[in-house]
Order: structure tokens, then C-alpha cells, then sequence
């Protein structure tokens, strides 16, 4: 979308203005994709990082299928040794195979639920990435903690009634209840770029 010199476009060059470097370190952004965001467009550099976070909420995926297998495994294999061969009725007996069970489903649903929710923001990226459109809600930002949140984000960013869960170094770039225009991924709600308003 721009050259590598450097240089914004001209159709870009007046709708450019001056990157607030606390906003943009935190979230990772510079002139060019705000500029691209102002004109309801993803940059290619943002396309490039939803990429790239895509594949590491696949990777998340993938490590937690692995680690609960092996959970699984060692647990298998002491069950299958603890097992009494003489005294199949035995109370101890019945108790490892229930908390085998209770393993099994144990693994079986956080399996699911991690996959479930990394493919699901791994299919919304997708479609931001294809339809490359960025969308831009202007208002007063109020930030909010959940420390109940055990997985994803408990960080908590409103404006104008839409709700983002930006990661811990983004969030700390907002002040609680000052004017601020957010780009965001319709999708995946991910934040893109932000500017005082």
C-alpha cells in the first residue's frame, strides 16, 4: 500500500497527523496505519501482524492439545499400574478409575473450550484480514479490570457501548475517561490504533 521510501501517499499525506508514541508503542502501530485506519482500511503491516497472531492462537491451540495429552498419558499409565489384578472389587480400585473418568472428561472439556475459542478469534481474524476494513467508534474511554477472568484478557476498554479486552501493555496506553478515537477489526474486535480526540 506504501512505498518504501518512506512516503505516504498523496491521497494519505493530508488525512496524516502527528502519532501519539505512548498509544502507538502499546499498540504497536505507526503514521502509515493510522492513516490507512482513518480511511476505514487495514495497512498491509496490520494485516501482516493479524497474521501472525492468528497463527499464535493456533500454536495455543496445538501446545494445550499437547499438554493435556500428557497429563492424560501419565495419568493412563497409573492407572493402568495401580490397578489390583487380584482384587478387581477393591474400594481403591473403583476410586482411580472415577477419578480416571473425571480426568478424561476433565481434559476432554478444557481441550474444547481452548480450541473453541482460539478458533473461533482465528476465523474472525481471517475475515478481517479478507475484507480489510477497519472500523472507528470516537467517545470517552472507560477501562475496567475482571481479575475473575481465568482465560483471555481481564482487561476491559469502553466506548460508546462497544467493549474491547486489549492485552495488559495496550490497556495501560488509555486514561481512564478522556476522548479518544479507536480503530478497530470489526471481527475480531481487535484495537489497531487509537488517537486523543
Amino acid at each position: 500500500m506504501f512505498s518504501n521510501d518512506g512516503e505516504i501517499p498523496e491521497e494519505l499525506a493530508q488525512n496524516k497527523a502527528v502519532v501519539d508514541p505512548t498509544l502507538a508503542n502499546g499498540l504497536d502501530f505507526d503514521a502509515y496505519d493510522l492513516a490507512s485506519n482513518r480511511d476505514s482500511l487495514l495497512s498491509d503491516s496490520q494485516k501482516q501482524r493479524l497474521e501472525d497472531f492468528k497463527i499464535r492462537k493456533l500454536r495455543d491451540v496445538i501446545s494445550a492439545t499437547v499438554l493435556y495429552g500428557l497429563i492424560f498419558l501419565v495419568f493412563a499409565l497409573i492407572f493402568i499400574n495401580g490397578m489390583n489384578p487380584n482384587n478387581k472389587d477393591s474400594l481403591g480400585d473403583w476410586m482411580l478409575i472415577i477419578g480416571i473418568i473425571a480426568l478424561i472428561l476433565t481434559v476432554i472439556g478444557v481441550i474444547g473450550i481452548v480450541s473453541a475459542q482460539s478458533s473461533a478469534k482465528a476465523t474472525h481474524i481471517n475475515h478481517d484480514i479478507n475484507e480489510g476494513i477497519v472500523l472507528s467508534e470516537t467517545g470517552i474511554v472507560i477501562l475496567d479490570t475482571n481479575k475473575k477472568i481465568r482465560t483471555g484478557t481481564p482487561y476491559m476498554l469502553t466506548i460508546n457501548d462497544q467493549v474491547f479486552n486489549p492485552p495488559h501493555e495496550a490497556f495501560l496506553r488509555f486514561k481512564h475517561l478522556d476522548r479518544y478515537t479507536i480503530y478497530y477489526a470489526p471481527h475480531s474486535k481487535i484495537i489497531l490504533s487509537a488517537e486523543p480526540a
